[in-house]
């Protein structure tokens, strides 16, 4: 068990108003001890005993959230939906009503991939929840989908994000998302951007090409936007397989981002040429 899993749990139970222990319930007690030490199937075990004895109980709604979650773990899905959608049609807290949708969010992902029928639709709701921290996490849950045809659904939600939010890192993420579903929806996105409007030119030409042929073996243009925004988006292990041949593509842009002036790359068989207009 992580420690940081072991801390979002505690965290969880001590929000949800539950911790420390009391005396009450014994089985949910007991239930609340397996949550903490991950022990999902004597946890559920426990809760199903809890509403067996007192459905009625108040305290029998977080028991509700708790096999839920206990479900999820196990693997359970279907099973996991059906508790948590319980837990939201009766309850008033806050904190946990939002980790419910949000464990449905996730959830109706995994049913996606088993081509489930009504999970599309659940994912489409949540896009639309009350709750802002709900719709952008499925916005950007969406944009990793290789349904782009659900993940466009998210599109409005992430500009809003681009338009609205004041954390810069949010922002920036929302602009990955929007980049990974569709290059084209960051048109007009973030109209301060000091990249915009400028493109990045790539020119390779081989050396060795005979006359009378076109030497040009690359010519690519793109919107500086786009190619930051790629280049960002770049796993580390990529970022560093090209350092260790040499270049290091952060400082290239942010060069030619303040400069324009044109990057030259020679070897015996090409020129590589990169610059802004």
């Amino acid at each position: 068990m992580t420690m940081k899993k072991v801390f979002g749990i505690a965290v969880m139970l001590v929000l949800a108003g539950i911790m420390p222990l009391t005396a009450g319930n014994r089985s949910l007690e007991q239930a609340k001890v397996l949550l903490f030490d991950q022990n999902w199937k004597a946890a559920l075990a426990k809760l199903d005993k809890c509403l067996a004895a007192n459905p009625e109980a108040k305290d029998a709604v977080q028991a509700v959230f708790y096999r839920g979650t206990c479900l999820k773990e196990l693997g359970r899905i279907a099973e996991a939906v059906a508790a948590f959608q319980g837990f939201l049609a009766v309850s008033d807290n806050g904190v946990l009503r939002e980790e419910a949708e949000i464990n449905l969010v996730d959830l109706n992902v995994e049913l996606l991939k088993r081509r489930d029928k009504l999970a599309r639709a659940r994912l489409k709701k949540a896009l639309a929840s009350r709750n802002k921290s709900v719709r952008y996490y499925t916005a950007f849950k969406l944009s990793y989908l290789k349904d782009k045809a659900l993940a466009r659904e998210g599109i409005p939600v992430l500009k809003k994000i681009v338009r609205s939010e004041s954390d810069n890192e949010l922002r920036e993420r929302a602009k990955l998302a929007l980049f990974r579903i569709d290059p084209r929806s960051l048109e007009n996105v973030n109209k301060t951007d000091r990249t915009r409007g400028r493109m990045l030119r790539i020119r390779v030409v081989d050396k060795h090409t005979p006359k009378g042929q076109n030497p040009e073996r690359v010519s690519i243009s793109i919107p500086l936007s786009l190619a930051t925004l790629a280049l960002t988006a770049l796993p580390e292990s990529e970022k560093q397989r090209l350092a260790a041949e040499g270049y290091n593509l952060d400082t290239i842009i942010q060069t030619l981002i303040k400069t324009r002036e044109v990057v030259r790359i020679e070897d015996e068989d090409a020129t590589v040429r990169i610059w802004i207009e």
